[in-house]
This record gives structure tokens, C-alpha cells and sequence, in this order.
């Protein structure tokens, strides 16, 4: 098990890669900030100082209504060791999750990463990617973005079709040009 006794990182895990968020977001989220009438997270303390609203998805969805049922503070992720605060850093158990999972080389914040590239791959434009993660700018949310095989496979396919028709074109405007 993955998890185990470290269970309260599991659902810290599936905001950031559901979500994009940063640490400190999805840590210092307050139940006020849920509204699950719009399936929606107010994100309040960005980096950036200004508020974003980003969509939840069925899987963080049920995992925070999962979570609000033992709830009894204000904060998602309450310190059991600081009652009426929120979880200060999960480093250590994050570190420890990884290294049970034989996984090397991964930051918490790869997760945004992860959850970046998983925007893409889905084919959401630049400009949704670049508000869900608040970046200031597409070039910095270009840095989180990495292609994969299968995104390459379906632009060279799609480059194909492409290719096709305008091969297409250039024999029936040669044929034209001809007769």
C-alpha cells in the first residue's frame, strides 16, 4: 500500500494532480472555498495574489466530499498535531511514499507538472491551461507542458491526414494548371 499509514497525503496527492495546484494552495484550502453547487475550488492565496476559480473534476469532487464527512475544523487538510491549522509540509511523508514506490527523482511540485501535461494531452488550449494552473503568462505555463509519445503519435497522425489533402490539392491544381 502506497499510502498506508501516511492515508492523509492520498487525497493532497489527487487535488494537485486533478487540480494543478500549488502545495501551499491545496494545503491552506478552507471548506468555504469548495462550492460544490458549481463544482468549483476558489483558490484565495495564489502566488500571484489573485483569486482563481478551478473546475472540479468527479474524482476530486467525491474526494473532498469524502473528506468533508470527518471534518470538523475549517481547513481541508487540518494538522492532527495542530488542531485549527493546516498540515504545514507533507515532505517528509511525500518522501517516503516516493521511495515505497520506488520512484526517484520527483518533487511534490512535479505533480503540477504531471497534472499540466495532462492538460494538454486532453487538448485544452493554452490560455485554460495557463488560468487553471495561474500562471501570468502561456510561456510559463509552457514550461509545465511536456509532450508525450501519444501526443506526438496524434499530431503526426493528424499531420498525415493533413499532408494527405494537401497532396491532394497540389495534383488536382497541377492537373488544372496542365489541362
Amino acid at each position: 500500500m502506497l499510502f498506508g499509514r501516511r492515508a492523509y497525503l492520498r487525497p493532497i496527492v489527487i487535488l494537485a494532480l486533478n487540480t494543478g495546484m500549488r502545495r501551499g494552495e491545496i494545503l491552506n484550502l478552507e471548506w468555504w472555498q469548495i462550492d460544490f453547487r458549481s463544482n468549483r475550488l476558489i483558490v484565495t492565496k495564489t502566488k500571484s495574489g489573485k483569486p482563481r476559480h478551478i473546475p472540479m473534476n468527479q474524482i476530486v469532487r467525491e474526494t473532498l466530499l469524502e473528506l468533508k464527512e470527518s471534518s470538523r475544523g475549517k481547513y481541508v487538510f487540518e494538522s492532527q498535531k495542530n488542531p485549527g491549522h493546516p498540515i504545514h509540509d507533507p515532505k517528509k511523508a511525500f518522501k517516503s511514499a516516493l521511495k515505497d514506490a520506488r520512484i526517484e527523482n520527483f518533487r511534490f511540485h512535479d505533480l503540477r507538472h504531471t497534472a499540466g501535461t495532462g492538460l494538454a494531452e486532453a487538448r485544452a488550449d493554452a490560455f485554460t491551461i495557463k488560468d487553471i494552473l495561474g500562471h501570468a503568462s502561456i510561456q510559463t505555463s509552457a514550461i509545465y507542458v511536456h509532450a508525450t509519445d501519444e501526443g506526438k503519435r496524434r499530431a503526426v497522425s493528424a499531420l498525415e491526414r493533413y499532408a494527405e489533402n494537401f497532396g491532394q490539392k497540389l495534383v488536382k491544381n497541377e492537373k488544372e494548371q496542365v489541362g
